[in-house]
């Protein structure tokens, strides 16, 4: 995950591997992690997988446990939930091993994974109150994409990535 330790020129290296392995994929990507109990095994982007980094955090694992993945739900606001295991969700700026915060993006593309998490309203949302929990409001009738994707306190994804991606349809 990305700490002091993995922002060395190594650790950027390795992240920039994984970001161009994922350009290769697709231009459009989104993150997906499975439901077995191998998720906590390897952090999964669709179309390609991204190499394990070792840290002390590179076992968790994010849910998105609201919406559920292929759900139809009243909107047109929908609240979805968040659940992590193997590390401490806190507010944006804390700087704590083991660490991080959560980030949603809204039926947009996996942003540059060397990056900051962009700041985009209603496209890329920052949860930087340490939130679980996030209303999305007026949404409009159809299907929708929800990654979730946990950030440090500058807001770069962790390595490896620790996201979850659901699929729902509004009604």
């Amino acid at each position: 995950m990305c700490n002091q330790g993995d922002r060395t020129p190594r650790g950027r290296s390795d992240l920039r591997r994984a970001v161009a392995m994922l350009a290769l994929g697709a231009l459009s990507v989104t993150a997906s992690c499975a439901g077995e109990a191998d998720r906590a095994d390897e952090a999964k982007v669709e179309g390609a997988e991204v190499p394990e980094v070792e840290s002390e955090v590179s076992r968790a694992v994010l849910h998105i446990t609201a919406p559920a993945d292929g759900s139809v739900v009243d909107g047109p606001d929908v609240t979805v939930i968040l659940e992590v295991e193997g590390l401490t969700i806190v507010p944006a700026g804390v700087e704590q091993a083991s660490s991080g915060h959560h980030h949603l993006i809204v039926d947009s593309p996996l942003p540059d994974l060397a990056s900051p998490i962009p700041a985009d309203a209603g496209r890329y949302i920052h949860l930087g109150q340490g939130q679980t929990e996030y209303l999305l409001e007026g949404l409009r009738p159809g299907e929708h994409q929800v990654i979730a994707l946990v950030g440090d306190h500058l807001h770069f994804p962790l390595n490896p990535p620790v996201a979850d991606t659901v699929r729902f349809t509004v009604r």
